[in-house]
């Protein structure tokens, strides 16, 4: 519908643009025109009036006579003038009605005529209340016909545009509801519009090949892993049946002992792939009601032992039940634990806090050469512990990422702070 709400929006704009230009053209263009009219009206009378007049010249008293006609009329004055000018100049003016006791306007016409010789000046005037007010009604009832109007218009093309881009969002919706892991079709409808049908074909196909890539990589993944467990099992079994030869020398032993670590190295690195492979591939689905403290307590202890620091107690938490995948969440878990574990040598500073959903995980070090920017992609190491692979906390982020948690690094008073909001 953004497409829809944008175009709808640029109709409206320009049209009240229109709108409050056109008005105000449409009510001076009227007041003009029946200005011209009044005019015209002004110019037949005065000539009307100097031709009547003209046929009384032989009057001896037509002076008399004039004068007395202008205290008469009520809108005509006539006065000697100086010199002749030709022409006639129109204006608006202002003047007070005496009969209804306001201020009205009025439309003046002021010309010259001769009559025995003697130059007068006539000004003639009539009201224009009458033309005001028709050009007031003119126009509003002109705005109301172009405001009904434009919201029929807007109306009617709000109800088509939907009507013909229905399919298109329909196709949209599914399409961002399509997932590649599951194993089911694009399935889209008829829509009798050939435009609509090639989109929905060509994104059937598009889907479909990329499903069927999917799927090989899935399973290329999987089968990779699992092969290369096999030769790396024999492979510790072997190296553990040959420390066991007493024909070694030390020095034997300390390269047997180097290739047993360099292969359970690669063993684990070997399993954290597989692993961020499963999560990327949303493999990890059931969810149930996890107690998040104990598995905090359960991993601590854990190396607490490795570490001999067992009587420390660094976790300070309230009960937190948690709805989600019981795998992954300690993973995520073991991993935070086992990373503030394995970069500091100061145990005894290492603090875990769990209140509110929220879990904090600090330890102190060092700060990270390039702030901690990285510290999240896959085998990025800053650290020379032997047994890192560099995946700890690229598996935590992706697990963060799928289950919709927020995942926030700080360095702040020489420590390294990881907090998870679940």
């Amino acid at each position: 519908m953004r497409l829809l709400n944008v175009s709808l929006k640029s109709f409206l704009y320009y049209s009240l643009i229109l709108i409050l230009i056109g008005i105000p053209t449409f009510f001076l263009s009227i007041r003009a025109i029946l200005e011209n009219e009044v005019d015209e009206g002004l110019h037949l009378q005065r000539e009307e009036f100097v031709e009547h007049i003209k046929n009384f010249e032989y009057l001896d008293d037509l002076d008399v006579d004039l004068r007395v006609f202008d205290e008469l009329a009520y809108d005509q004055n006539i006065q000697p003038a100086d010199r002749y000018q030709a022409g006639e100049t129109f204006k608006t003016i202002a003047a007070y009605d005496s009969l209804d006791g306001e201020v009205k306007p009025y439309r003046e016409a002021t010309s010259y005529f001769v009559v025995r010789n003697k130059v007068y000046k006539l000004t003639m005037r009539t009201s224009l209340v009458e033309s005001e007010d028709l050009v007031i009604v003119i126009s509003v009832i002109q705005a109301i016909l172009m405001i009904l109007l434009l919201g029929g218009f807007l109306l009617i093309n709000s109800s088509l545009s939907q009507k013909i881009w229905n399919p298109f969002y329909k196709t949209l919706s599914r399409l961002k509801a399509y997932e590649l892991n599951k194993n089911e079709a694009f399935q889209y409808e008829n829509t009798n519009i050939a435009e609509f049908d090639d989109l929905n074909a060509a994104i059937r196909s598009l889907t479909n090949k990329n499903k069927e890539v999917f799927q090989q990589q899935k399973e290329f993944i999987e089968n990779a892993s699992h092969e290369l467990q096999t030769p790396l099992s024999i492979f510790q079994s072997k190296l553990d049946l040959l420390m066991q030869d007493d024909a070694l020398t030390e020095e034997q032993a300390a390269l047997v002992r180097d290739l047993i670590n360099t292969n359970q190295r690669l063993s684990k690195l070997n399993k954290s792939l597989l692993l961020l492979s499963k999560i990327e591939n949303e493999q990890f689905i059931d969810k149930e009601a996890i107690d998040v403290t104990q598995l905090l307590r359960d991993s601590i202890t854990h190396y607490q032992e490795l570490t001999g620091n067992g009587a420390i107690d660094i976790l300070h938490a309230s009960p937190f039940i948690l709805q989600g995948n019981k795998t992954l969440t300690d993973i995520l878990i073991n991993n935070l634990v086992r990373n503030a574990f394995q970069h500091t040598v100061h145990y005894d500073q290492i603090r875990i806090y769990l209140e509110n959903g929220m879990l904090s995980i600090e330890n102190p070090g060092e700060p990270f050469r390039e702030g901690g920017e990285k510290i999240f992609d896959r085998f990025y190491k800053e650290s020379s512990h032997k047994a890192s692979t560099g995946l700890g906390l690229a598996i935590v982020k992706k697990i963060c990422d799928l289950s919709g948690y927020t995942l926030t690094y700080i360095y702040r008073g020489n420590k390294h702070i990881f907090t998870v909001k679940f």
